[in-house]
């Protein structure tokens, strides 16, 4: 790059800057830096393996690279997950921020971090331009000068909407002499700012003050993103007459005013206020040039307050889901039963997002075996125990030893206060194999069907009775079906998930796929078909991240019906249920 580049060390004060890196880097939990644009660390935090090169005498980053530039340690253990933001100042890139991870999952939270103390070095770097190129006007006024190192300092390192509110309008009015000052912020929807911080209004002027976007003088100041001085209610400009009674729209507006708009990298944030001035003498140029700047520096303060706010709620989320998986996996087989005459396989591949996914193996004893997979809607915490809670359901109803329409009318039942309380629902399939006879007997609510491939012929044929999602209607009766099986025949259940799975152009995986792919490989053991299945679903979904979790249940007849087998005894085994 041409030019001399911009000393970011020279600019920043590194103790303030270290402070900010202490607090940041512990929401996305992964090691951060910043680095000078040839390489010197200026302040680095969290635990960092003893092969990372930041800090040695090695080459730094060589700034026509940006923004491919990356970590060169090929042995460390924390580059997988490198996030590299720019410091770009006055259009030069003086620096870099560096999360480093070992795994690439918590990139969002760590762009957001890493972004979030970019900004702020921007910010103080801003102060300290804006303060020169002021400087040669407002020589003189001593306090403005100090008014602007003070908030540049002080706003860099505060996370908290109302302190930076209070630490503004305090400042200010002092400064500027303002009888009067609010700040209204905008809504998430964008269509009205609400009054949010203020001094010098009456009090009852304040709960629920609301002003729409494009109405009255801080909704069309939002709206124009122009600061606006008005002297005198009769001196406002055409394009700020209201077309009705001021007051109605803003009861606290007086005049003279100024009304400056809070926005950063083209974002409205909201609209700073100031009305008349105690020394009774009207603002000036000057004034709203200065209160434009406090507006810029405010807004970034704001603008990353609102990224942590983002950035924890992340982080609840994401703790959230890891509860939620915790809680889905330990409801899960270990391993399937030893049942005779059968080869069975099982497996769920969670999504990021948790979803509700669960499957079970009963044997009812030595010749019957009951197999069950579901799908809780919703993807949280909550669907994870709403299953948690079905699975103890099933269980009980199941050592009643009710038949498959009685199990799951009966668990319909129990469950559907719970259910429709927490506006859910649940698809359910259950099946029952009698290796005597080779008879299917089965229910259904609401699920994917299941299809049975036929070793004699290599047909694929669906197996359906009728019922509902469990948790949809009170009173639901379910319908029983009943099918047969012979010697290599296979009986497949599975969730949406593997049949919906999407590639990069939106193409699912689809029924059919998942049918000739079982009869071309009807000749592998089940776990063999299982990892088939698994195998193709990546396959065609390549780098898509996974959208909902992928499960699939495989029973395959190994012998003749009525055939004995080796198997685990006892009258009724539940199979393989972690305990939460």
């Amino acid at each position: 790059m041409a030019g001399t580049v911009i000393n970011l060390a020279g600019l920043i004060n590194k103790e303030k800057l270290q402070e900010l890196v202490e607090k940041v880097w512990r929401l996305a939990a992964s090691p951060m830096l910043v680095l000078e644009a040839r390489g010197e660390v200026l302040a680095k935090a969290g635990q960092l393996p003893v092969e990372c090169l930041w800090g040695k005498k090695v080459p730094g980053i060589e700034l026509d690279s940006s923004p491919a530039a990356r970590c060169t340690a090929r042995n460390c253990l924390l580059s997988k997950g490198q996030v590299l933001v720019p410091i770009r100042i006055q259009g030069d890139v003086t620096g870099y921020v560096l999360s480093c991870s070992d795994n690439d999952r918590a990139r969002a939270a760590q762009e957001i971090a890493a972004t979030l103390v970019s900004d702020s070095i921007v910010s103080q770097a801003y102060s300290e331009f804006e303060i020169n190129s002021l400087s040669t006007e407002i020589l003189e006024r001593y306090e403005e000068i100090n008014l602007l190192y003070d908030l540049g300092q002080t706003l860099g390192v505060i996370f908290d909407a109302h302190t930076i509110y209070e630490t503004v309008l305090k400042k200010m009015t002092e400064v500027i002499g303002a009888q009067k000052a609010w700040i209204m912020i905008l809504d998430k929807e964008g269509e009205s700012l609400h009054l949010t911080a203020a001094r010098g209004l009456p009090q009852e002027g304040m709960t629920g003050a609301t002003v729409k976007v494009g109405e009255g003088i801080s909704g069309k100041v939002v709206k124009e993103e122009k600061p606006r001085l008005i002297e005198e209610a009769d001196q406002l400009p055409l394009d700020l007459l209201p077309g009705k009674d001021l007051s109605e729209i803003e009861p606290f507006v007086s005049f003279p005013m100024m009304c400056v708009p809070l926005e950063v990298k083209g974002r409205a944030l909201g609209v700073i206020n100031m009305a008349g001035k105690r020394s009774q003498k009207k603002f000036t140029a000057g004034d709203l040039k200065l209160l434009s700047t406090i507006a810029s520096q405010a807004a970034i303060s704001i603008y990353n307050t609102q990224l942590v706010e983002e950035l924890k709620e992340s982080e609840r989320v994401k703790r959230g889901m890891e509860i939620a998986e915790r809680i889905q996996m330990s409801l899960l087989p270990k391993g399937p039963p030893r049942f005779g005459g059968v080869d069975l396989a099982g497996r769920c591949v969670p999504a990021r997002n948790i979803g509700g996914d669960y499957y079970d193996f009963f044997t009812i004893s030595e010749d019957v075996l009951d197999i069950v997979i579901a799908d809780v809607s919703g993807h949280s915490v909550g669907a994870a125990l709403v299953m948690a809670a079905t699975r103890s359901v099933l269980r009980a109803e199941v050592l009643q030893n009710n038949s498959p329409s009685g199990v799951l009318t009966r668990a319909s039942a129990a469950m559907y206060d719970d259910l429709a309380a927490a506006e859910m629902f649940i698809t359910m399939f259950y099946v029952r194999y009698d290796r005597k006879t080779g008879k299917l007997t089965y229910a259904n609510g609401g699920h994917n069907l299941p299809f049975t491939y036929r070793a004699a012929d290599g047909r694929c044929m669906t197996i359906d009775a009728d019922g509902m999602f469990l948790g949809v209607l009170d009173n639901l009766h379910f319908d029983q079906g009943r099918a047969r099986l012979g010697s290599g025949d296979i009986l497949v259940l599975y969730t949406d998930g593997v049949t919906e799975a999407k590639n990069d152009a939106g193409e699912q995986f689809g029924e059919e796929r998942l049918y000739r792919l079982v009869q071309q490989n009807g000749n592998m053991t089940a776990q063999g078909l299982l990892d088939e299945v698994y195998r193709q679903v990546y396959q065609h979904i390549r780098d898509t991240a996974q959208g909902d979790d992928f499960t699939t249940v495989i029973m395959k007849v190994t012998g003749k019906p009525g055939e004995e087998g080796p198997q685990e005894s006892g009258p009724l085994q539940i199979r393989g249920c972690g305990q939460l």
